[in-house]
């Protein structure tokens, strides 16, 4: 009986010593660095600020940021530490109006994003006027001859007769 529960642990134990795969880690980490912007899409950012995500095997301390003139960011915060990478966020202040690009480099490595930075009070997205585009009080009566209401949110609602025409 002795020798029945033996053999699975001795098969086991052969097939593993056989095994192509190492359970220690010999073969260098190849290096990784990824830089993105959390805050808002890159292209629709406002205020002069960003957040921004780098990914990256390298410590903190080895990460450099290259920001436009009179930018600045707060040190490299730590947000989630997985096996051979980090996510760090910071924080850049005072991004010039208009476009830029930010990279983050590590030895050989750069990550670079272009960001477009609009004033606070905007606009950010302009262009041709929403088609089609009409007053309440242009349109016609519901199906029952009544002026049509349209919600606006905490059981208010707009009616066409309460539209003054101009």
């Amino acid at each position: 009986m002795k020798t029945t529960m033996l053999f699975p642990f001795l098969a086991f134990a052969l097939l593993n010593a056989c095994s192509q795969e190492s359970t220690s880690s010999s073969e260098p980490v190849p290096d990784l660095l990824r830089l993105d912007v959390v805050s808002n899409q890159p292209h629709l950012l406002s205020g002069g600020n960003v957040l921004l995500s780098i990914t990256s095997n390298a410590a903190a301390s080895e990460i450099s940021l290259q920001l436009p003139e009179g930018a600045s960011n707060s040190p490299l915060h730590p947000m989630t530490i997985a096996q051979n990478e980090t996510v760090y966020q910071t924080l850049v202040n005072d991004l010039p109006l208009g476009e830029s690009t930010i990279s983050a480099m590590h030895g050989a490595l750069k990550s670079s994003v272009d960001v477009s930075n609009y004033p606070l009070s905007g606009p950010i997205i302009s262009g041709e006027q929403q088609s089609p585009y009409f007053c309440v009080n242009e349109l016609a009566a519901d199906r029952d001859g009544n002026p049509r209401r349209f919600a606006i949110g905490n059981g208010d609602f707009i009616a066409a007769e309460d539209v003054a025409e101009d």
